[in-house]
């Protein structure tokens, strides 16, 4: 871990992980958080280049909604999770409807507990 940076995951161990559950990747962030704390850096497949995951509702509304505009999602990063909006907290009507089906099953009291 880089001194100043969150903990998280080294590329292979993150690699392995991703071999082991398949393409469902928003299966495995609940998992990297529960080793890593709420707060965790994840490598990405670019030297040096990481991503930061946020997993306290605290800490997504602070970037997500107060301070928005100090933080900018780096157009190589946008397509990681393919489809995903990029302002998912300010989606309205059928589109919010979809991807709130879609994240359901992530935000349950027994996925939250993991």
């Amino acid at each position: 871990m880089d001194k100043g940076r969150p903990p998280g995951p080294t590329f292979l161990q993150l690699g392995r992980w991703c071999l082991r559950h398949g393409p469902n990747s928003f299966a495995l962030l609940p998992k990297i958080a529960g080793r890593y704390g709420d707060v965790v850096d994840i490598p990405l497949p670019l030297p040096g280049w990481t991503m930061t995951l946020l997993s306290h509702p605290d800490d997504v509304d602070y970037v997500m909604v107060r301070n928005h505009g100090r933080y900018v999602r780096n157009e190589l990063t946008a397509d990681l999770v393919p489809g995903e909006p990029d302002v998912l907290p300010v989606l309205e009507g059928e589109e919010w409807r979809r991807w709130r089906r879609e994240l359901n099953p992530f935000f349950t009291e027994n996925s939250l507990a993991t």
